[in-house]
């Protein structure tokens, strides 16, 4: 059953990744050979596996899926220089296949020899010559030994053969090496007229810009009535670079019509302006979450209102707080439920902009005219703030006896940060799915599927890590949770806290460091619950900084190595995106 299924994947990657190689679909015989080979290589069976590729070749010498078995096999056994006669044959049978000449131009490029991998490209682009691929790989290889007026020299040469725009992410990124960030931002305007799935990638790039460039970066964008996509682009970067209040009118004049996509767009504004934790990033994010409210009905558009109250509150702005706040309910001079609603909301308001010793004196006032519900919820929620800010103690005072789901879930967050993983594997499941949002759920849920999978009963590395984080501060977080990586078995949890500390490095887009975490926690323990999702986690890396040849051959192994991961589709989507097959969703 392992071996047919391993050849069932084989046959959905080739049709999903090596679609370029026309026709080449594995036969019948081919399939179990395959399969076989993949069962040996995952179960360390090296030279079994090495045996098994060959075979396959045999049977279909042109066979993409065999190459690249041989070639991570061969690898590994040091038997790198065994792989040409098989590559050479297989481009014999499929001359036209990328992944055949993207094998030949890695082993060109092991070589460290500059003619080598001339022959190797030229041979890729006369197979190919529709293909952005060659010029992107050996452009790239060259930028690598540093010889950057030739790799200008290929994608310029590329550029005039294909048109500027199919190259112009790869040129953006040469350029922005050379520190010409003006001429960058110009490519990457082009790049995004054509298509505007490439502007998280653009905004990682241009976002590294030095002080003194940023602003003719912005002037290359905005210049002669840009596009919204490259509006879009400068929005991020003036978010990423601490400017929101210049961001917002550039985001609110170039707003698409159709609801959906601009409420899209103002959420990430608004999640970007809330990460810089500052005022101004407050007031920007209340501003954009203003209009999201307009653009809504019902219960989205008082939820969108209440979060602007909370965000212009913590900006200082309790006029803009109440502004939101009065279109919810109506006040009255005497606490009846209508004002009490309103003030339920404004003490809340007064807790999350930290006003948290106003907002207790306000609740000890009015908890005789709140309903029951509003009163529980208000204890949870003061009791929320003061775990956020690290004051463990006087959370569980706040919270009380209270013996609510919710109540419950608070709890278990303040045993977790306490670093007690049982306390806080028993308020959680008590907590279930019910309590409070779908997003804290969901955060919940995943929270104690870690937690089930590390073989500890106490960790106060880990609760420090994830209290850090919650506090934003990623870099203590991270250094946190490394401890505590250190502190567990391989197959004990080390590769789930080591995937937790990756996605936090990613967030604050440190990518190289990711890279590590990712790529040590599947060395704890590659064949456990959390390797795929650090594989796919690991390609993503990758695609975010422009390594789209990189993120391919990472994706096609994790297919490959793990046919049956529920990550599979997103890495079968994500492969079809950085080969350019679908724009970014």
């Amino acid at each position: 059953m392992r071996v047919a299924r391993a050849g069932l994947a084989a046959v959905l990657l080739l049709a999903a990744a090596a679609g370029s190689a026309a026709g080449q679909v594995p036969s019948r015989a081919e399939m179990p050979i395959l399969g076989a080979a993949l069962v040996a290589e995952r179960e360390g069976r090296l030279e079994d596996a090495a045996g098994h590729y060959q075979r396959a070749l045999d049977v279909a010498p042109g066979s993409a899926a065999a190459i690249l078995g041989m070639e991570r096999v061969f690898g590994r056994l040091g038997w790198t220089d065994s792989l040409a006669p098989y590559l050479e044959r297989a481009l014999e049978a499929e001359p036209r296949s990328e992944l055949l000449h993207g094998v030949a131009l890695r082993q060109a490029a092991a070589t460290g020899q500059q003619d080598i991998v001339l022959r190797a490209a030229r041979a890729w682009i006369a197979a190919r010559p529709e293909s952005a691929a060659p010029y992107q790989q050996w452009a790239f290889w060259l930028m690598q030994q540093r010889l950057e007026n030739t790799a200008l020299r290929v994608l310029r040469e590329g550029q005039e053969r294909l048109g500027v725009a199919v190259l112009a992410p790869d040129m953006a990124r040469l350029l922005t090496a050379r520190g010409e960030w003006a001429d960058a931002a110009a490519q990457w305007r082009i790049a995004l007229a054509r298509n505007g799935a490439l502007l998280t990638g653009a905004a990682t790039v241009l976002g590294q810009a030095p002080e003194a460039h940023r602003d003719l970066v912005l002037e290359q964008l905005l210049r002669d009535d840009p596009p919204p996509s490259s509006s879009w682009l400068a929005v991020d970067l003036l978010a990423r670079w601490g400017r929101p209040l210049e961001a917002w009118p550039v985001l609110d004049r170039t707003l698409p019509d159709d609801r959906v996509a601009a409420v899209t767009l103002l959420w990430h504004f608004a999640e970007q302006a809330a990460r810089l934790r500052t005022p101004q990033g407050d007031r920007a994010r209340g501003l954009a979450l203003e209009r999201v409210a307009e653009r809504s009905e019902g219960e989205s558009a008082d939820r969108a209102r209440l979060a602007a109250a909370r965000s212009f509150a913590a900006a200082g702005d309790l006029q803009g707080a109440e502004r939101m706040l009065s279109r919810l309910a109506t006040s009255a001079e005497e606490p009846g439920p209508e004002a009490a609603a309103v003030m339920a909301a404004y003490i809340a308001v007064l807790a999350e902009a930290g006003r948290v010793d106003e907002a207790e004196e306000r609740f000890e006032q009015w908890e005789p005219y709140l309903g029951g519900g509003d009163a529980a919820e208000l204890r949870e929620r003061l009791a929320w703030v003061h775990v956020q800010r690290g004051q463990l103690d006087r959370a569980e005072v706040a919270l009380g006896e209270a013996a609510t789901v919710s109540a419950e879930a608070v709890a278990g967050w303040v045993a977790l940060y306490r670093g007690d993983l049982a306390r806080a594997r028993t308020h959680f499941r008590a907590a279930g799915p019910g309590a409070s949002s779908r997003t804290e759920a969901t955060e919940r849920a995943a929270t104690l599927v870690l937690l089930e999978r590390i073989e500890a009963e106490r960790l106060p590395a880990l609760g420090e890590g994830l209290l850090q984080a919650r506090r934003g501060d990623t870099a203590a977080a991270l250094s946190a949770l490394e401890r505590a990586a250190e502190q567990l078995r391989p197959q004990g949890g080390r590769a789930d806290v080591l995937v937790l500390a990756g996605d936090m490095a990613v967030a604050i887009q440190t990518y190289g460091r990711a890279e590590e975490l990712f790529g040590a926690a599947i060395d704890a323990d590659s064949a456990g619950a959390a390797a795929p999702g650090a594989e796919y986690r690991l390609a993503l890396v990758y695609a975010e900084t422009g390594r789209e040849q990189a993120a391919a051959v990472q994706l096609e192994r994790l297919i490959l190595a793990h046919p049956e991961s529920a990550v599979v589709p997103q890495a079968r989507r994500l492969l079809d995106r950085v080969r350019g097959a679908v724009p970014r969703s």
